[in-house]
Parts: C-alpha cells; structure tokens; sequence
C-alpha cells in the first residue's frame, strides 16, 4: 500500500485537494446487480491513489436517454458549479457522464468555465482544460458511441413492441381501462368492459 498520501496529510500546511465521484446506472436491476458500489469501490481506489479527498459522492439510477429526465444528474452538476473548491470529478467511463449531444456540450463547459478535471477511472483517461486535441477526439468519440448505444437500444424496444402488438399482445404500459392483462393478451375485464360500452 502507499503510504505517501498519509505521510503528507500528516506534513504541516499541505491542503489535501478535494473531489467528488459519481455513480451511476441505468436501472434498479444493474442497481442489484452490485454496479454502482463496484463503480464506487474503483472511485476511492484513483481517488486514494490520487492523494485527494472525497467530500461528496453521488449515487444516480435513472435513465439517461432524456437529459431532462437527469434530475438526480444535474443536482450533481449543480453542486459542481456551487462549490468552486470542486476541481475534480471520478467517473468510472464517459457513458456514465453522457449519452446525449448536449450532455456532452454540457462537460465541455464544466471543463472550460469551471475549470473542471473529469477522471474516467476505468477509461484511465482525464478530459480536462489541459487536454491535448487526442484526449478530447477520444472523449468525443466515446460520447458519440454512447449516444448510438442508446439510440439503437432504443429502436430495439420498438422493434420488440411492434412485434408483440403483431402477435396480438399486449407490448406493456398501463392498461386501457375495460380490459385486463393475462399472459401478455389483453381480454375484457367483466363487468368493468360493459361499463366502459355504455360510457360511450
């Protein structure tokens, strides 16, 4: 283990620099599935390595097909902008920041008017003012690659719903009113069906 970080800590007038890491995934199923306290857990390890402080950790589980669905995201990004102490952020890869263009404008200005370092731990890179025109391209294109991961996952889901509404099912939603789910089929929910009749 390296001690060198304790052993400064322990030297006078030596300010530890603070950071924050986030977290994140997509669904409560990767959630059970010990994603986010592995993300966690390689975090700490840079962040450790690094000789730096950890003074806020955020843990997000939602879908990031829709930035404004990002709301637990953006308070991350609120604080960010709030505390100007924050320099640097632990990631573990570029999709876990972005899966949309504007996401991906919106690091960019972290980086640029908040003088922000991202560290991607398992990417094991740092996009950062600093950055050579490399780092960035590579930065870009794994943005890029995450948008297009989305976008196909979700013509997938589309193209799987077509194909149960061509088989007669039901491809999932909330039931129409007068009917009930059984098997994936939806079937008259008696007496509820004759009442939705005579409504109209």
């Amino acid at each position: 283990m390296d001690t060198s970080c304790t052993i400064e800590s322990k030297m006078e007038n030596v300010k530890i620099e603070e950071c924050i890491v986030i977290n994140r995934i997509s669904s409560q199923r990767q959630d059970e599935g010990y994603s986010l306290p592995q993300q966690s857990k390689l975090n700490h390890e840079v962040v450790e390595k690094d000789c730096r402080k950890v003074v806020k950790e955020f843990n997000i589980i939602e879908s990031a097909k829709s930035s404004d669905k990002r709301d637990d995201f953006y308070e991350a990004v609120d604080y960010i902008k709030k505390h100007h102490n924050i320099k640097y952020i632990y990631i573990e890869k570029t999709d876990r920041l972005t899966r949309n263009l504007k996401d991906t404008v919106l690091a960019y200005d972290l980086v640029n008017n908040f003088d922000v370092s991202f560290v991607f731990t398992r990417d094991n890179f740092i996009l950062n003012k600093q950055s050579n025109s490399h780092a960035k391209f590579q930065f870009d294109i794994k943005a890029v690659l995450a948008k297009n991961y989305i976008d196909n996952l979700s013509d997938e889901v589309k193209k799987g719903q077509r194909g149960m509404l061509e088989e007669g099912k039901w491809p999932g939603g909330a039931t129409p009113t007068g009917y009930k789910k059984i098997d994936k089929l939806l079937v008259p929910d008696i007496p509820r069906d004759s009442y939705v009749v005579r409504a109209f």
